[in-house]
């Protein structure tokens, strides 16, 4: 098995496909034959070497995210369920869409 099957499907979008053509999207071969830093293994290699740890996808569907829309409170952060980060405060809104 290829790299290629982890990628995903790839958007067809007529006005960036010649840009996709000069940067050559889709060759496999530079992809798999890649190495990450200095690193002894490529890509093919690694992915080789995970792929049976993988666990398959549940059959039924599940959430992959939450629409959380917070706001900053006077200390500068933001609560989301149990957790609070900082934020930098603009000045112009208290709001934030995460």
């Amino acid at each position: 098995m290829t790299s290629s099957s982890h990628q995903g499907v790839k958007p067809v979008c007529p006005a960036i496909a010649p840009a996709d053509a000069g940067i050559g999207f889709g060759e496999q071969l530079s992809d798999d034959a890649r190495r990450i830093g200095s690193r002894s293994r490529t890509i093919a290699e690694d992915f080789a070497l995970e792929q049976p740890l993988l666990m398959p996808l549940p059959k039924e569907p599940f959430e992959t995210g939450r629409l959380f829309t917070p706001r900053v409170d006077r200390y500068g952060q933001i609560p989301v369920r149990t957790n609070r980060y900082s934020a930098v405060s603009s000045g112009r809104c208290n709001t934030l869409s995460c």
